[in-house]
């Protein structure tokens, strides 16, 4: 009777609880376990020694085994994401079970005619292997694939992202795409646009709400039929089977910042993490390239991009002072200066 270390959705004082089950289990499954008086889901994430079990009497068992499991792409991703944006990994697996909580029985039933197992003596003998997750696990291309790109676009976003995702569909056929949109309102006046132009490939929608919509994209993530995909920042949570390559719009909108519910967190963040731990491509696509974006691009382009064309040649504004405040005195020095002529210079340079 093997025991497992199983990290619940739930925040508590211990981040860990053990449990026994009476089948084998993986490390990545989804399962329901009993805390207190409810059921609760769960990750397996290890397999404990049983020296380590000082009272077995008081250890319960796995109530449930759902066919659902986590690639290690995506636990690392989980703890990777819980540590650099300070929030509890507890947190952050609920936010990545919720696509799979959302899914009604219809969905279940596309996914596998029977979707979880009960985990008791009666069915011990018939699952004396390990339970089959029927799902492909996450394919994780060759080391050193994960490739970071900046399309600073003064042209149509349209075209832009359209261009990408034949492009890189081109190149990787196999590997799904995640467009990531600042919200809503932006990916809907888009999304007849491309389904319009990419009529050959299969185009899901995913905004975190529990509609007919969002159901159908996680049921196709998780049978990995899902090629290309648009959503609002939660598209990161979803259950990938297979790694996709990121595209992140308008990265500098301060909506990216979620500072509201549970999980707190930068969207732009988030997406590096992603890339590095699913090893995909990841692009930004923006018109007003933040700060941030500064370390990747050379100083002259950012320098052009920035600066308006239309006053370049015009001369340098000019300060005339006509009154003073005597009562500021704390002004007193900045002014005479300006006055003298001699901080002129510095305020108004070309560099600044």
């Amino acid at each position: 009777m093997p025991f497992y270390q199983i990290l619940p959705k739930q925040n508590l004082p211990i981040k860990f609880l053990t449990y026994f089950s009476e089948i084998g289990l993986d490390t990545g499954q989804i399962v329901q376990i009993p805390i207190k008086n409810k059921i609760r889901l769960g990750l397996v994430v290890a397999e404990t020694q049983k020296k380590y079990i000082t009272d077995k009497t008081k250890i319960k068992s796995v109530s449930r085994l759902l066919k659902v499991k986590f690639s290690q792409a995506q636990i690392n991703f989980l703890f990777a994401f819980a540590y650099n944006t300070f929030n509890t990994p507890n947190n952050v697996l609920a936010t990545m079970l919720n696509p799979i909580e959302m899914l009604t029985q219809k969905y279940w039933q596309q996914i596998i005619p029977n979707n979880d197992t009960k985990i008791t003596s009666e069915n011990q003998e018939k699952n004396n292997q390990k339970v089959d997750d029927n799902l492909e696990t996450s394919k994780q291309p060759k080391k050193g694939f994960n490739k970071l790109k900046i399309e600073i676009v003064q042209d149509d976003i349209l075209f832009r992202i359209i261009y990408i995702i034949r492009s890189q569909l081109q190149e990787l056929p196999k590997r799904p795409i995640l467009i990531i949109f600042p919200e809503k309102k932006q990916l809907f006046s888009v999304v007849d646009q491309i389904l319009s132009d990419l009529k050959n490939f299969k185009v899901d929608i995913y905004t975190a709400e529990k509609n007919s919509s969002s159901q159908q994209t996680v049921a196709n993530i998780i049978t990995s039929q899902a090629e290309i995909v648009l959503a609002t920042r939660h598209g990161l949570f979803l259950p990938w089977q297979i790694a996709p390559n990121l595209i992140l719009l308008d990265e500098s909108n301060s909506l990216y910042i979620q500072d509201q519910n549970k999980l707190y967190y930068d969207t732009r963040d988030a997406c590096f993490i992603f890339s590095q731990h699913f090893v995909t491509n990841l692009t930004f696509i923006t018109t007003l390239p933040s700060v941030r974006l500064h370390i990747f691009n050379s100083k002259e382009l950012f320098k052009q991009l920035m600066i308006n064309k239309s006053n370049k040649n015009k001369k340098l504004l000019k300060i005339k002072l006509l009154k003073r405040n005597f009562k500021r005195n704390n002004f007193f020095d900045l002014l005479e200066l300006l006055e003298q002529g001699l901080y002129e210079n510095q305020i108004f340079s070309d560099e600044d």
